[in-house]
């Protein structure tokens, strides 16, 4: 009997069953099991109380409040910034430098939700925006030649001094 085994064999019985732990797993049964259902909720769609004159209102404070807490959160990232590069330049710990990078990330999609905010705003102004559709253009060249070694390229070189 090995080592594992008897480990086994003890583990089983000091939690008191005799036999292996799987055939107690097969032994049970999904339908006792209980089970919780959910139910599918229909939403209806509610039309706003809220005067149109007092929504616009509503729309530049809420505006006011976003544009202020990302400002905050983006000046507050880039200070904790500042701090953890400098703990990873001192460290020199990978982690420290994941974090940095990882905080770099989210200050710049911030920056992006702002300036979205301010697009968003000015679309609901009624203002001109640019499309937001972008077209990529991909072209790959594939050439069938290995590149060129060191050894290659001496050898041009010598080819070439030599004429």
């Amino acid at each position: 009997m090995s080592k594992r085994d008897k480990i086994n064999k003890d583990i089983e019985a000091f939690i008191g069953i005799e036999h292996d732990v799987d055939s107690h797993l097969d032994e049970l049964d999904d339908e006792t099991m209980p089970r919780e259902s959910f139910d599918l909720i229909q939403y209806t769609p509610v039309t706003s109380k809220v005067p149109v004159d007092q929504r616009e209102s509503d729309v530049y404070d809420d505006y006011n409040y976003t544009r202020t807490v990302l400002r905050g959160l983006i000046e507050r990232g880039t200070s904790a910034l500042e701090g953890s590069l400098m703990l990873a330049k001192e460290s020199e710990h990978p982690r420290a430098f994941e974090v940095s990078s990882t905080l770099m990330k989210n200050i710049s999609e911030m920056s992006k939700d702002l300036m979205e905010l301010h697009k968003h705003l000015e679309n609901e102004k009624g203002a001109v925006s640019t499309p937001s559709t972008v077209h990529n253009t991909q072209n790959n060249f594939y050439n069938e030649k290995q590149p060129k070694g060191v050894d290659d390229l001496l050898d041009d070189l010598d080819d070439d001094d030599k004429q």
